[in-house]
């Protein structure tokens, strides 16, 4: 399965790995249990879920995207409408 993220196609595994990363470096850099709940932690720590980040990414790059006036980028913007 294939999902849009930024403009191009990244395959659904991608993402569940990265955000299996995102996870595992969190509980070690942090010194949470391998069996801690993510839930739980990440309300502990205040911190962003893999998911939020992935949107607020995507949302930063598309409010950049849109209004940019360099060249290229407005070339391509007429492309895609």
């Amino acid at each position: 399965m294939l999902i849009l993220h930024c403009g191009s196609f990244i395959k659904t595994t991608v993402i569940n790995k990265l955000n299996s990363a995102y996870i595992r470096c969190m509980k070690m850099f942090f010194g949470y249990s391998r069996y801690h709940s993510v839930t739980q932690m990440l309300l502990e720590l205040t911190l962003p879920s893999f998911e939020t980040v992935i949107i607020n990414s995507r949302f930063t790059f598309m409010k950049m995207y849109n209004s940019s006036s360099n060249e290229l980028v407005s070339y391509l913007r007429v492309l895609d409408s």
